[in-house]
């Protein structure tokens, strides 16, 4: 990757890795639009920039240790509390139950986002 490429994000590596963090193995995206697949390129740089983890894009049936960038709807809304994001914004809540990372929007705009 050019020096270009990175200058809209610049991840710096962590010094220490959350035993969660480690478990995360995959990205799953349920939209296969051009920037929910940008949003799927990202997770991917951020994850071995920052942790030195290589994670690699997964089907949707896989239920665990997975970063889920999603569509925002009524399952999320309980995380969310009174928040609802719109078209840009976005929740990015953990479930400790399977070991997922949820990053849910209205749009995939809002998923890049976040």
């Amino acid at each position: 990757m050019n020096e270009f490429e990175k200058c809209w994000l610049n991840y710096n590596r962590a010094d220490i890795v959350p035993e969660y963090i480690k478990q995360i193995d995959t990205v799953i995206c349920e939209s296969n639009s051009h920037i929910a697949e940008n949003a799927v390129n990202e997770v991917c740089i951020a994850m071995k920039d920052i942790y030195g983890i290589e994670i690699n894009r997964a089907s949707s049936d896989k239920t665990n240790g997975s970063i889920i960038l999603k569509i925002f709807d009524e399952n999320d809304q309980k995380y969310a509390g009174t928040f609802t994001p719109d078209k840009e914004g976005y929740v990015i809540y953990f479930v400790k139950e399977n070991n997922n990372i949820i990053v849910a929007s209205a749009s995939d705009a809002g998923v890049l986002y976040g």
